[in-house]
């Protein structure tokens, strides 16, 4: 490669001048001594100092990563939830509790929510094939080989400046060779991107300046034009500055003698450069579905499109066709993959958001297998853990036959831990800690599963046990604490590294109640309880005309729930979420009654 060339070069060079250096004459005015010393002295010449070896020539493609995950182990969903277990049974009958009369609050919920599209597609030499004439043809062809160039320097500086951080840290394998040759390379990969930057740059004004001068241009010059007037920009562009482009792009929109692709390009370019993200943003973006048949362009578009829409079931419904697209579209996979990941889970929330549990279940697992594949420093880079863990709390068992990787089930048991002590089920927390620290000890989640556990544990001995093991196994000699450091070195300093493999061993959950161990301190809790039931279904037994009386049995294996008072909706919603926080508790047969009051009431 040129680039391995430069680079040989360069480190000969260093060399070279290295050498010159220590054996150049000393400056004038520095004393010179011209005699010999009388007497026994021995005098001897200081040996001369080794010279560095040269650095071997970098291949940028050899600094690439790995890009599939090594590591295919599994774990199905009904072993991390398993079906809880009945509890002991009570002697004699099982104490009764009337809560009385509570409250339905009024509260609205403001779900915040952001989108965006996977960015956009630099200008390519397909858009204008056999629109350019000739001469411009030829220059267009060198600026796109000068921008080739540029992007291969900064991919190649980018990974050679995580390698180097990397190497402050951890010390580098043998086959990346010395810290001192990573920081040669990396210095010579950044000059090269600057030049080849300012040589593309050169480029482009030649280019832009024939485009100037030709008469009558084609539907791809103008097209081309408007790209190079608006990228030599300062960004973010102003409505005036991109004026011109912005017509020269209508131009190319509305011509019907050009390319449907064309002029599907055009569209998408006018709304990489509206400097409002409005209605004439979003015309943009709708007018490319109407042209365009490529695939992968229809794809991105909606998932810019998706981002602005309102309606929670219209982005639903677009999130369901692009995952669609995105599975019947062929490419590279570690690039389809991330892209499939985070669309499922956006697609996961919108059904978990509208109660769709089932699906919400089965996109978020699909969710954490595409993206374990993809991602290797981070098995759940887009948040489907907690999404997972939310839809599960109101299922009574998990579904058959779905698994989801074995590096997901730390931030997945953490998830779900937080949950099921937010939901006072302490059984379920101590469960999921328990398999973790049995399937995956490695985990970078083990300590918070520890302190998690500290809080469900019944005795200060338990406690002293969960402390030790926490400062044995995950303590900052340990083989996890360098594990974690050399999965943190790729992406922060050596001071940074130390900060964050604090903070994994901190807790940072806020306290979670003991289990109660008077009568006063079960009614608190079972109040809490209530109250968090009746604000899930608010919405649905919100009528001041009618009282909803709400039973709750805890002696079986699963809470059972009797409801009077309400229509079906507002039934199942009730028994559903009853199921979700009446768990693990002792056999009790709880009363309550839900009535509608203005007053706002904040529960837990």
């Amino acid at each position: 490669m040129v680039v391995s060339r430069i680079l040989s070069c360069v480190a000969a060079a260093v060399f070279v001048v290295g050498c010159a250096s220590r054996g150049a004459a000393p400056p004038s005015d520095a004393p010179v001594q011209s005699e010999v010393p009388e007497g026994d002295v021995e005098v001897s010449e200081p040996a001369p100092a080794e010279p560095e070896e040269p650095c071997p020539p970098v291949d940028y493609a050899a600094l690439e990563p790995d890009k599939r995950h090594p590591d295919t182990r599994t774990i199905a969903l009904t072993r991390i939830f398993a079906a809880p277990k009945p509890p002991k049974a009570a002697k004699g009958q099982a104490p009764r509790v009337d809560l009385g009369e509570l409250r339905l609050p009024r509260r609205s919920r403001d779900k915040g929510g952001w989108g965006a599209g996977m960015g956009w597609e630099g200008l390519s030499a397909s858009w204008v094939d056999g629109t350019l004439r000739p001469s411009i043809a030829a220059s267009f062809a060198d600026w796109d080989e000068g921008r080739r160039r540029y992007l291969d320097h900064q991919r190649g500086a980018y990974l050679l400046d995580t390698r180097v951080r990397y190497a402050r840290t951890i010390t580098p394998p043998e086959s990346w060779g010395s810290a001192r040759c990573l920081k040669v390379a990396l210095t010579e990969a950044k000059r090269a991107e600057a030049a080849a930057k300012a040589e593309v740059e050169a480029e482009a004004k030649v280019l832009r300046a024939a485009l100037e001068a030709a008469e009558r241009r084609s539907a791809g010059e103008k097209l081309l034009l408007a790209v190079l007037l608006a990228d030599a920009l300062p960004y973010p562009y102003s409505e005036g500055d991109v004026a011109r482009s912005l017509a020269l792009l209508a131009e190319v929109a509305d011509d019907e003698a050009a390319g449907r692709e064309l002029r599907a390009r055009a569209a998408e370019q006018s709304a990489r450069i509206s400097p409002a993200r409005g209605e004439p943003f979003k015309a943009h973006l709708e007018r490319v579905l109407q042209l365009s048949t490529d695939p992968e362009l229809r794809i991105e578009t909606m998932i810019k499109l998706t981002a602005l829409s309102g309606d929670a079931a219209e982005r639903e419904a677009m999130r369901v066709r692009i995952v669609d697209g995105i599975e019947h579209l062929e490419g590279d996979e570690h690039h389809l993959g991330w892209r499939l990941a985070h669309v499922l889970a956006d697609l996961a929330e919108d059904r978990l958001e509208r109660g769709a549990y089932d699906l919400a279940i089965a996109d978020a697992a699909r969710c954490a297998r595409a993206s374990a594949a993809d991602f290797r420093r981070d098995p759940d880079p887009w948040g489907c853990a907690s999404t997972l863990a939310e839809a599960m709390a109101t299922q009574t068992a998990a579904p058959e036959n779905v698994e989801v990787p074995l590096a997901f089930l730390g931030p997945l048991a953490v998830a779900s831990m937080r949950s099921a002590l937010r939901r006072f089920d302490r059984e379920q927390a101590r469960r999921l800690g328990e398999l973790l620290l049995a399937e995956l000890p490695e985990a970078a989640q083990a300590p918070a599963v520890l302190v998690l556990l500290d809080a469900v544990a019944s005795t200060e001995a338990q406690r002293d046990v969960l402390a030790a093991r926490l400062e044995r196994d995950y303590g900052s000699a340990s083989a996890w604490a360098q594990a974690q450091r050399e999965r943190l070195a790729w992406s922060y300093g050596p001071d940074d590294v130390d900060a964050e493999l604090a903070k994994l061993r901190a807790s940072t959950d806020a306290a979670v109640p003991r289990a109660p161990q008077t009568r006063s301190e079960l009614e608190a809790e079972l109040r809490l309880r209530a109250g968090a039931v009746i604000g899930a279904c608010a919405a649905l037994v919100d009528d001041p005309k009618r009282k909803v009386g709400v039973a709750v049995d805890t002696r079986g294996a699963l809470p059972k729930a009797t409801i009077r008072g309400a229509d079906r909706p507002a039934v199942a919603c009730l028994r559903r979420e009853v199921g979700a926080w009446f768990r693990s508790l002792d056999p009790l047969r709880v009363s309550f009654t839900i009535v509608a009051n203005e007053v706002v009431l904040h529960h837990g």
